[in-house]
């Protein structure tokens, strides 16, 4: 995972004046008062996967401030799923405080004001989310921006490791494998904010049985995209429930599972035909390989998707204009 900024490189007050540069850059605009001006001991990493930006950020203490001023300067609107690994922070949204412990999982909108000051020397994961990436997970994104999520057991643990070796082994991956891990880290990261916030209640365990078992769905339609014959009642019966009860659980998500189907091969395809090595592909082999059986169908499901065609994303690609 490259280093795109270590404090070690400048000297004194510069120190804190590149790392503020380099996170309103990176992440979005920011106020920031470090708790020592003079002296600001950082590093910043960062790794993009299939979509997902991820920053891996050791600091001293400071305080972080998403101002109204900021927003209309910079209308950057991505949530940011947090890992807080080390350290404690405390995090304002809307005159609600909510206090970070380590091993623990936070939200933000960026398209709200927040202000985060972390007490301690610190390291953390930042996940930037696209808005329409999380609203088809969760209900109502809002309801988590005052509630933490802990990593030492269940599925929040699970989803901690996963976040860490996706930051570690995603630059060895093919861009497709990179697309299919970074929507299951996704899976996983909602999951763990889910279960943060329904705890152990009774009703709440249903719903979280629910997420678990959509979540297991979605995997196993990722991992036979390439099959033409994919239909709902072949994933019905490998899960051992009904087509209406498998149309419900995406009914639950704001899509069908038709279209969510849809919208994972045309990815898929998109990343193909952007990447330099699968340039000996057709478009063609390329469209079979992700499922479409109907050449002409996928290419304007595709241009009505993306914008262009596949051939002329493909045009691009090889001029270097993509």
């Amino acid at each position: 995972m490259p280093t795109v900024f270590a404090s070690t490189d400048v000297e004194g007050r510069r120190q804190f004046d590149a790392y503020h540069r380099a996170i309103s850059r990176r992440i979005a605009r920011m106020d920031v008062q470090p708790e020592r001006p003079s002296r600001f001991d950082c590093t910043i990493a960062e790794q993009r996967v299939g979509g997902l930006q991820l920053l891996d950020i050791s600091s001293d203490p400071v305080m972080i401030e998403r101002s109204r001023q900021c927003i209309s300067v910079d209308q950057r609107s991505h949530y940011i799923v947090g890992l807080n690994m080390t350290g404690r922070c405390a995090i304002r949204h809307d005159g609600t405080e909510v206090v970070v412990g380590a091993d623990t999982f936070f939200l933000l909108d960026k398209a709200l004001p927040y202000e985060t000051t972390f007490f301690d020397r610190s390291q953390r994961i930042l996940v930037c989310v696209s808005r329409d990436q999380l609203d088809r997970r969760l209900n109502d994104p809002a309801r988590y921006l005052h509630m933490t999520a802990p990593t030492l057991a269940g599925v929040g643990r699970v989803a901690a490791e996963y976040l860490k070796l996706l930051l570690a082994e995603a630059g060895s991956m093919s861009s497709g494998h990179q697309l299919q891990t970074a929507e299951t880290c996704l899976d996983l990261l909602a999951m763990a904010l889910d279960a943060g916030q329904i705890g152990a209640a009774e009703p709440a365990a249903a719903r979280s049985a629910g997420t678990m078992l959509l979540s297991r769905i979605k995997a196993f339609i990722r991992c036979h995209l390439s099959d033409p014959e994919l239909s709902p009642a072949l994933v019905a019966e490998r899960h051992g429930i009904s087509k209406r009860y498998l149309h419900a659980l995406f009914a639950g998500t704001d899509t069908t599972l038709g279209a969510w189907i849809r919208e994972e091969r045309l990815t898929r395809a998109h990343a193909t035909l952007a990447d330099p090595r699968t340039a000996h592909l057709t478009v063609t082999e390329i469209a079979l390989r992700q499922g479409f059986n109907d050449i002409p169908h996928f290419s304007r499901q595709f241009k009505a998707r993306f914008g262009l065609s596949p051939t002329a994303l493909r045009g691009r690609r090889q001029l270097g204009h993509a």
